[in-house]
């Protein structure tokens, strides 16, 4: 056994794997509704081509070792195998038996069959396949297993340190690559977009919060015995710290060490998967965008997985899966991954207020802490002495049944929250501030008055730059965010005088941080008069008050018309929205926050929200009208949804009537735009599309408020306040006839992303009110009460069960009757690709 014989033994089984992609793609063409098994074959002999490529590349640079030689072309050995597999599926698809004799079959069966193949369309060939097919998934199910150990074998030589390693680490990747060639590109991209339907940017976020790191801080956390015990053990680490105190900034440190190590030699065979919480934005601050992200990841890592995607596909047909059927496919994926990898998942902001799902997020966790396992108790390298003092947070290796047989799953958590999260009795923590956190503090501190130029630190001298510094880590409050803002105000100073008088009377606390900063900002609008001094007071309260209680962030414009916005007898006052929305919000100074990206406006942290909306805040003489509280918000806000949406501007619906009888369609045509997730939509391929970008833009806030009001009702929990004051805003809804309850409803089915909703025809008030929890209107607009099963919205259903989602979550989704969809199970008649019911479009990029 040699490397050479092994080189050709591949090639030899990559010939025979190439004829059965050519016959599946074949069998596709030409049956009628292609099985599953069809689609699985042409994806699973992809993948093992990929492999084999690989393998046959370390082959040729002898990077492979003996043992694995032996395993792969030793007597009956994965090679042997995988060939027999093969030619058994070659014979078994191809127009012949392998002998040159036409497959036939008895005639006084065959012409029935011929008869009915022509009357119904099908090709003989269609109801040959019935025969094959038990067979086929036999084999198909004897192919995996072999796949799955030549997978193992091919990533288990790349831990030995050799000359060849990273050369033969590219290779594989190159391999890998071409799996997707293969495939047809359009089939696993409606593939991924039907499962993973928000494509969240979690890269975004990492990206963000690396940039916000300092030089080298973190490396303690790095270097922490904690920390290195848990890469050579495994396990759950959890960090934990106050709100500002760096964690995030340290979870992007450790993705980027874990990602290091993966491109290095020290980990050759881990996959690191990530994400982090946003209570700022819609998008990422669910379960169900968390599914979205680490689906993606996975897929990435091993295309492989698609085939399992594909096996959920055809098993529920045309419909969404449910959060049971997320949580089934992402053990499934990781265990395709995790049992031949190290999985690295680290989770930033795992706590209440940055996950609505936080219940089920935690049942998730709890999951995924049961599946990980130790290393020490199955590694050679690891000494008897290691495995028995092996740190207490390791947990004991899990079996799962894969297709194989039982395998080990290795998944390491890594998690950061506010407070203590018990998963497993097997975890370490480590609760912030540490010696090395302050040390961090103290070297971002020094580092900041260094950079304020070599003209200020000749001025200051050694003696006052050490005063500031350790100013700044003595009333830091232990908090990174209260040490930026002290150092934001101390480096815009000019004098030496002016720095030291700072430092004297810089706040301890956050919260008078805060303070401090608040009373400034109304400073910088002059006027002494009282009913100047209110107006500024009511004018950044309600500006703090859609920041602190908008269901998402809204961008800039919609953000200042709905914060500005009058409304007269007529219609909306534009000459009080201001025509600078930008410089409009630069009035909020050090509190604004504008993503450079999307557009969008937020608080910069959490902590300042938490201090707008704590009830100290009204004993404050001077501050108190700024207190944003959250009943009294909720009801402000939907009360300027509804107003806006009762504007006469909105009395003509953008649908047209019929010229023949002067009514509407049945049919609401805003529902179902076509298009691609992702894919911005062309007005020029949909009429109805370019009619509806211009009122979006004529009236920044449409989106907003036609999406979110009843929401802001419900929140506000206050039936009386609904019946004896917003009512009389709601006349327009309440009444069927009237034209802007019809202009609503065509905003409403843009954006609406629920399959089960049935606005894709004209509805009623009443549907509408069962459906949005306001049933305790219904006596308003008379008529039976409709069954709530047939109105309620499968809350369990991902990713629609986010009822806050915001708008690039709020997406189309596709009506029962729509052509453009069609059951997973149901191919394509002249290509591979399949046509899956999913959502078509984000909003936010249908602009």
């Amino acid at each position: 056994m040699d490397p050479i014989s092994l080189t050709a033994s591949i090639i030899a089984v990559i010939q025979i794997s190439n004829k059965v992609i050519s016959l599946t793609r074949a069998w596709i063409e030409t049956v009628k509704d292609a099985p599953r098994e069809l689609q699985l074959i042409h994806i699973e002999i992809s993948s093992l081509t990929g492999i084999l490529e690989s393998l046959s590349s370390l082959s040729n640079c002898g990077s492979i070792q003996p043992h694995s030689i032996e395993k792969l072309q030793g007597r009956n050995g994965l090679v042997e195998q995988c060939q027999g597999y093969l030619t058994e599926l070659e014979i078994l698809l191809s127009p012949d038996d392998g002998n040159g004799k036409c497959w036939k079959m008895d005639k006084a069966l065959i012409w029935p069959l011929k008869v009915l193949g022509i009357r119904r369309n099908m090709s003989l060939d269609t109801l040959r396949w019935p025969l094959k097919a038990t067979k086929a998934r036999k084999l198909l199910e004897n192919i995996q297993r072999v796949m799955k150990l030549m997978s193992f074998t091919l990533l288990c030589e790349l831990k030995y340190d050799h000359h060849d390693t990273y050369f033969g680490i590219r290779r594989v990747e190159g391999g890998l690559s071409k799996i997707r060639d293969r495939l047809n590109i359009n089939f696993l991209e409606d593939l991924l977009q039907w499962i993973a339907p928000l494509n969240v940017s979690y890269r975004e976020s990492f990206a963000k919060f690396l940039g916000q790191r300092f030089g080298q801080t973190g490396i303690w956390l790095l270097e922490s015995t904690e920390y290195q015990e848990w890469i050579k053990y495994g396990g759950y680490f959890s960090l934990q710290g106050r709100s500002g105190s760096g964690k995030s900034v340290l979870s992007a440190v450790v993705i980027e060490d874990l990602q290091r190590r993966a491109r290095s030699l020290e980990e050759p065979m881990s996959c690191v998967l990530y994400y982090h919480f946003d209570m700022r934005d819609a998008a990422k601050n669910t379960k169900a965008s968390l599914y979205d992200s680490l689906i993606r990841q996975l897929l990435q890592y091993d295309p492989s997985g698609y085939a399992d995607v594909l096996h959920l596909a055809t098993d529920i047909g045309r419909e969404h899966p449910t959060s049971e059927e997320y949580d089934h496919l992402l053990e499934k994926l990781l265990q395709r991954t995790a049992t031949v990898s190290t999985v690295y998942l680290v989770l930033d902001a795992c706590e209440p207020r940055q996950c609505v799902d936080f219940v089920e997020l935690k049942a998730l966790l709890k999951d995924l802490v049961s599946w990980s396992r130790g290393k020490g108790a199955d590694k050679g390298s690891i000494s008897s002495d290691e495995i028995t003092n092996k740190p207490q947070f390791c947990s004991e290796p899990q079996k799962r049944n894969g297709a194989g047989g039982t395998e080990e799953m290795d998944i390491r958590l890594f998690l950061t929250s506010c407070e203590v999260m018990k998963l497993s009795d097997h975890q370490v923590s480590v609760l912030l501030p540490t010696p090395g956190f302050l040390e961090n503090i103290e070297t971002y501190a020094q580092g900041k008055v260094d950079s304020m130029g070599e003209a200020a630190r000749e001025a200051m001298g050694e003696e006052v730059k050490k005063t500031v510094v350790k100013t700044i880590v003595d009333k830091s409050d232990e908090l990174f965010v209260q040490a930026t803002l002290h150092l934001e105000k101390i480096t815009n100073m000019f004098t030496v005088g002016e720095i030291e008088d700072a430092i004297r009377t810089l706040p301890c606390k956050i919260d008078d941080t805060y303070r401090e900063i608040l009373l400034e900002i109304l400073d910088c609008h002059p006027g002494d008069a009282k009913d100047v001094k209110d107006a500024k007071c009511k004018m950044f309260h309600e500006m703090f008050m859609w920041l602190c209680q908008a269901n998402y962030c809204l961008t800039v414009s919609e953000f200042v018309a709905m914060v500005t916005v009058k409304f007269t007898t007529t219609g909306m006052d534009k000459k009080s929205v201001p025509w600078d929305p930008e410089g409009y919000c630069q009035r909020l100074g050090p509190f604004l926050n504008i993503h450079p990206g999307t557009g969008e406006i937020n608080l910069p942290h959490y902590t300042i929200e938490k201090y707008l909306q704590d009830p100290a805040i009204k004993k404050d003489s001077t501050l108190g009208n700024l207190y944003v509280s959250e009943v009294e918000s909720q009801k402000a806000l939907a009360e300027k949804c509804v107003r806006f949406l009762r504007l006469l501007d909105f009395n003509k619906p953008l649908s047209e009537l019929d010229e023949v009888d002067g009514k509407y369609s049945e049919i609401n045509h805003f529902k179902c735009i076509p298009g691609g997730l992702g894919i911005p939509l062309n007005p020029d391929t949909y009429k109805w599309i370019g009619p509806m970008q211009q009122r979006l833009k004529a009236f920044p806030g449409l989106e907003y408020s036609s999406i979110n009001w009843h929401i802001h009702v419900e929140r506000a929990g206050d039936q009386g306040w609904v019946r004896d004051g917003l009512v009389e805003h709601l006349d327009w809804f309440l009444d069927e006839k009237d034209p802007r309850f019809k202009s609503w409803q065509e905003v409403h089915a843009y954006f609406c992303w629920d399959s089960e909703c049935h606005c894709g025809t004209w509805q009623s008030p009443q549907y509408f009110l069962e459906k949005f929890k306001l049933g305790f209107l219904l006596e308003l607009v008379g008529g039976p009460q409709l069954e709530a099963s047939n109105l309620t919205t499968t809350m369990a259903r991902l990713p629609h069960n986010q009822k806050q989602a915001g708008p690039r979550t709020q997406v189309h989704c596709a009506s029962c009757d729509c052509e453009l969809s069609a059951t997973a199970d149901h191919m394509i008649e002249k290509s591979n690709a399949v046509n899956f019911a999913r959502p078509v479009s984000f909003a936010r990029w249908s602009r």
